[in-house]
């Protein structure tokens, strides 16, 4: 099926999201106007999800950042991996109503952030200028960067059961240009590249899936990102896809291959049409387990090195080396 033109808005006149795979962002997210088959009002707000995700991986750290709004409460984590010492800096954040949480962007243009005492973290996203800012002071660290951003993005609406509907915008293998300070010591990357992850939906009651994004090169020196994802956003159409230079090359449906009792041992990632076959080894991972009386969550992000192939329309193979991430997360909200 070709990937179609962006609609106008997202939810038509009838209360119904409009499905599809895009060649471009959709720019009036009006979930407010969402219809459950069934219902005659909208749905209440409570029952939509959304969230900004920015990475940032480079030979010498890695950098993961989200602001969640469920509405009636939030969740924020920030971390750095620093992978020439192996150490991990991270917080995490519950918020109450979405305390301290401003939720104001499309993925096109707007701003997300968050701010409780000295920590601070803001995500930028501004299309027109052609890039996505991260901007971050948590646990003493401090995190500056800048996303370019790509011609050809992977923009999906999906049914999730009988009853919900996700639309998620993904960018991966950015280039980034980035400065990080941890106690003084500045460190500015030869070369760091960018995932991006906004999701808005009214997802299932209890969610799972996996999750893989990253970027890097290929032998031939070309930048390449990947997004891929099972349990969510594969229902009719799907999400997963890769990048070789600006080329949006989409996939089939991917197999996640892991042991959930060793999650640090490595993965295997490989699509259903033969076009992604990748090993996953992990370097550490940022989890947490939420309990917050009717919403919780069982997450696990592992984050190191991709190796394989990536298969492009013309049957090309491309042999690559990414670093990036990997997740398994169980939400009940």
């Amino acid at each position: 099926m070709p990937i179609a033109p962006a609609p106008a808005r997202l939810i038509d006149a009838a209360g119904r999201p409009r499905l599809g795979v895009f060649s471009a962002p959709i720019a009036d997210l009006n979930y407010r106007d969402f219809i459950r088959p069934g219902a005659s009002r909208p749905v209440p707000l409570y029952r939509i999800k959304r969230w900004l995700y920015l990475g940032v991986v480079s030979p010498e750290f890695i950098v993961g950042a989200a602001v969640v709004s469920l509405h009636l409460v939030g969740n924020v984590f920030f971390y750095v991996f620093d992978r020439r010492g192996g150490k991990l800096i991270e917080r995490s954040f519950l918020a109450p109503l979405c305390r301290g949480i401003n939720f104001d962007s499309n993925g096109i243009a707007g701003e997300v952030s968050f701010a409780r005492g000295s920590d601070r973290l803001t995500m930028r996203n501004d299309r027109r200028e052609n890039r996505h800012l991260l901007s971050a002071l948590v646990a003493g660290v401090r995190v500056e960067a800048e996303f370019e951003d790509r011609q050809e993005p992977l923009a999906c609406v999906t049914r999730t059961g009988f009853s919900g509907f996700n639309y998620t915008l993904k960018l991966a293998g950015l280039p980034v240009t980035a400065e990080l300070e941890i106690g003084g010591a500045k460190s500015r990357p030869a070369e760091a590249f960018g995932v991006l992850d906004y999701t808005t939906g009214c997802l299932a009651r209890e969610t799972f899936w996996n999750w893989a994004a990253g970027g890097g090169r290929d032998a031939a020196g070309n930048v390449v990102g990947i997004n891929l994802v099972q349990g969510v956003n594969d229902t009719g159409f799907t999400e997963n896809a890769f990048w070789i230079g600006d080329r949006l090359v989409k996939v089939d449906s991917v197999s996640f291959d892991y042991d959930d009792r060793k999650i640090l041992d490595p993965w295997r990632l490989r699509s259903w049409d033969g076009r992604v076959d990748l090993g996953f080894t992990p370097e550490g991972e940022r989890k947490e387990n939420v309990n917050a009386l009717l919403i919780a969550s069982r997450f696990h992000q592992p984050f190191g090195e991709f190796r394989g192939t990536l298969r492009d329309e013309a049957g090309v193979a491309h042999e690559v080396s990414l670093s990036g991430y990997t997740e398994e997360h169980y939400a009940l909200w």
